[in-house]
């Protein structure tokens, strides 16, 4: 067995990846590079090139024979490598490595890969690798997802996905395919007006943003002082900023203007300087359709895993000691709190936004 070195740390990880490839999961970047894209398959899962004759008429798998796919093209020690294997883990690459390696040549390439692959999984399991508790978890995981592409996957297509169902979506959604035009500015709010004015006076005309954070950072009196006065993007409707902040920053011309008076409201008084603009968005639902299709096939077949889970569920006997684990004090690494991201504009909507 392998000791819990550095180099079998690299080991384990490289283990991991040989045992999962001879489990059936491709051949993986050592044979093809990765990376193209996925051949089309048909509703049997074969691949199929429109346009030819059907290579898996007339009981052909990847366009072999039973007795083709069984001719054995290496032997690794105990470990053979057929027909049938090389041609399957090809039909699971993209097209253009199907198209690399369609010369006897290239094939010849392949199977040397594959042979390389048997190689080091083999090394790997002569040294307990297949016990490592990390080869056994990502094992147990591709068999899983396998399982579920063959019984839940396969069985619900993108196809099926119907008009009406599309449609229904669309209009559900409305708001995330219309949006008004929105700004996005900072302010200084305080509670005179002389205050306000003295302000006013001292940013008014500075290209920089840095001293109108600084004043709002110190001055503001309400919890946009945490983050420098930024409103963040808001529309002349909804949630955001009091009215009239709103019609002072949409009134700006361009971005970076401060507003040229004090602006009063229940709030306070208020100073804005406008640092984005996000044009309206509209999109119709033919500029949607194909992602709507995504969306609701991707829930279908979460909700077909579901039934799946809810069935096995059923027929189990399953016990669970919660009362043990309520006793436990877990205490995992904490991870570094993220910054918070900068919003983004909303896909298909053009936007400004001043530098920091």
């Amino acid at each position: 067995m392998h000791s819990p070195t550095a180099a079998g740390a690299s080991l384990r990880v490289l283990a991991l990846a040989l045992l999962l490839a001879l489990a059936g999961t491709g051949c993986g970047e050592g044979c093809s590079g990765g990376g193209d894209a996925p051949a089309t398959t048909g509703a049997a899962g074969n691949t199929t090139d429109p346009g030819t004759q059907d290579p898996n008429a007339d009981g052909r798998v990847n366009g072999l024979t039973p007795e083709q796919a069984a001719l054995v093209l290496a032997r690794v020690g105990t470990r053979e490598i057929t027909a049938g294997e090389l041609a399957a883990r090809l039909a699971a690459e993209g097209r253009y490595t199907q198209a690399r390696f369609a010369s006897p040549e290239r094939r010849r390439e392949y199977l040397d890969k594959m042979i390389e692959l048997a190689l080091l999984a083999a090394e790997a399991e002569r040294l307990g690798y297949q016990n490592d508790p990390l080869v056994v978890q990502a094992r147990e995981q591709a068999m899983r997802e396998e399982m579920l592409r063959e019984l839940v996957d396969a069985r619900v297509q993108r196809a099926e996905v119907t008009d009406e169902a599309i449609e229904a979506y669309y209009q559900a959604h409305l708001s995330e395919y219309n949006q008004p035009a929105q700004v996005r500015a900072l302010h200084i709010v305080v509670r005179t007006r002389a205050e306000a004015q003295r302000y006013l006076q001292q940013l008014r005309g500075q290209a920089d943003i840095a001293p109108f954070r600084a004043v709002a950072e110190a001055h503001n009196i309400d919890d946009t002082r945490e983050r420098g006065g930024d409103l963040l993007f808001f529309g002349m409707e909804g949630e955001g900023p009091p009215q009239a902040v709103r019609e002072a920053a949409f009134a700006l011309a361009r971005i970076g203007d401060v507003s040229p008076e004090v602006i009063e409201s229940p709030m306070g008084f208020h100073i804005v300087r406008l640092t984005g603009r996000r044009a309206a968005l509209e999109r119709s639902l033919a500029d949607v359709e194909g992602p709507i299709r995504n969306a609701i096939w991707a829930e279908q077949r979460e909700q077909a895993r579901q039934r799946l889970l809810d069935e096995l569920r059923g027929e189990a006997q399953i016990e669970e000691h919660v009362d043990v684990l309520d006793s436990l004090q877990l205490d995992p690494p904490r991870p570094v709190a993220p910054t918070d991201p900068e919003p983004t504009s909303p896909a298909g909507a053009e936007s400004e936004t001043e530098a920091p």
